[in-house]
């Protein structure tokens, strides 16, 4: 899973299957910029690049970091699934 904002990739926590229920499950933060516009994306990896992603995760628990991941373009070894439109608003 990844929460894109421009050309800014942020990797998020794996999603986990609920067999009962047929339906994915997942935590993904989006900041906190109103009236901006998001998308979550659903990929699949290579093993190499989940080396990488979890490399990636291992530093920002160190950190406290969450930078981003600049791409204008997927490279070999991420494959696109599924992506979703999110806009966040002021709660009224």
């Amino acid at each position: 899973m990844f929460h894109i904002e421009n050309d800014k990739y942020y990797p998020q926590a794996l999603p986990n299957f609920d067999r009962t229920h047929g339906t994915w499950h997942c935590r993904v933060g989006v900041g906190h910029k109103t009236d901006s516009k998001h998308f979550i994306m659903i990929a699949t990896v290579t093993e190499d690049v989940q080396s990488l992603l979890s490399y990636y995760a291992h530093v920002q628990r160190v950190t406290g970091q969450w930078v981003p991941i600049l791409l204008h373009d997927l490279p070999k070894g991420i494959t696109e699934v599924h992506r979703i439109s999110v806009r966040l608003t002021e709660k009224k």
